[in-house]
């Protein structure tokens, strides 16, 4: 989903700098790449879900806050996640197969304004499951 020219990226991660310059983090939230690199060797998207991260994510939400309304109807229409893409404003939802990916577009097409540039993408590996995450 690719919302057009909604904020300066540049400007984007000049304040990330900003932000980043400001203040000590003591402890690092952000999933290890290892992580991801798992998931992806086990087939696993819903191990995959739990990795994705993008630093420039809330800077790009502050500047954009639809994408924050994007993220939560990707979710709602049963995502197992949803990132910003680069700087933004690009928004992705992690889909368990095609046919559910097509659903969700579909869903976001009915709520979402006429600019909004819907695409579905698969990878090259249409084997990837969706391991049941324990409750």
């Amino acid at each position: 989903l690719h919302l057009g020219n909604a904020f300066d990226r540049r400007e984007a991660l000049r304040q990330r700098r900003r932000d980043e310059s400001s203040q000590i983090t003591l402890t690092d939230s952000t999933p290890p790449i290892t992580m991801v690199v798992h998931a992806l060797s086990n087939g696993s998207l819903s191990e995959l879900a739990k990795g994705l991260w993008n630093d420039l994510e809330p800077e790009a939400i502050r500047r954009c806050p639809i994408i924050s309304f994007i993220q939560r109807e990707l979710r709602e229409a049963g995502c197992l996640a949803s990132g910003v893409s680069g700087s933004g404003p690009a928004v992705f939802g992690l889909c368990a197969d095609g046919r559910h990916a097509h659903e969700v577009a579909a869903t976001i097409r009915q709520h979402g304004p006429e600019p909004w540039r819907i695409e579905v993408v698969q990878t090259e590996t249409p084997s990837l499951t969706v391991t049941p995450t324990p409750a």
